[in-house]
């Protein structure tokens, strides 16, 4: 079975995939690929903070997964509607990725908590294009030496 963190990107991944902006691609990575086609996303976790829940042992583990969804758009030829693009996918993420949706696809999932976003402007050699980054604490129990959900 997939690590836990593993699970959670690929769920986040399906659910992100069905949205209803026409994604060209959602890569459940933090490295794109070199063929890619605006819009895209990426799915990937950050650290993880682990505590354990119970005195006796196997331990329960409560985990806190740093997931990062980060949105890749082209910028348009109206300079001045960029802001409004950028809040608009971010819209669709957060209506998209929900507790109550993710709990559906990973029944184990415990919380699901927007904690920042950030926007930004990349000059990537070749191409200008914006990000909107969404951080997410998603809460999950463990078993020790069970890693999965």
């Amino acid at each position: 079975m997939a690590h836990v963190k593993q699970q959670i990107r690929e769920a986040v991944g399906t659910l992100l995939s069905a949205s209803p902006t026409n994604w060209k691609e959602v890569i459940e990575s933090r490295l794109p690929n070199n063929r890619r086609i605006m819009p895209f996303l990426q799915v990937y976790t950050e650290d993880e903070d682990v505590e354990p829940i119970s005195i006796t042992t196997p331990y329960l583990y409560d985990r806190t997964i740093n997931l990062v969804v980060r949105a890749n758009v082209r910028i348009p030829n109206d300079l001045e509607s960029i802001e409004d693009t950028l809040d608009t996918v971010q819209e669709e993420i957060e209506q998209t990725l929900t507790h109550i949706a993710l709990k559906a696809q990973q029944s184990g999932v415990q919380k699901t908590l927007l904690q920042s976003s950030a926007k930004s402007i990349v000059d990537d050699d070749d191409e200008i294009f914006a990000i909107v980054e969404l951080n997410y604490a998603i809460s999950v129990n463990t078993t020790e030496g069970t890693p999965s959900l």
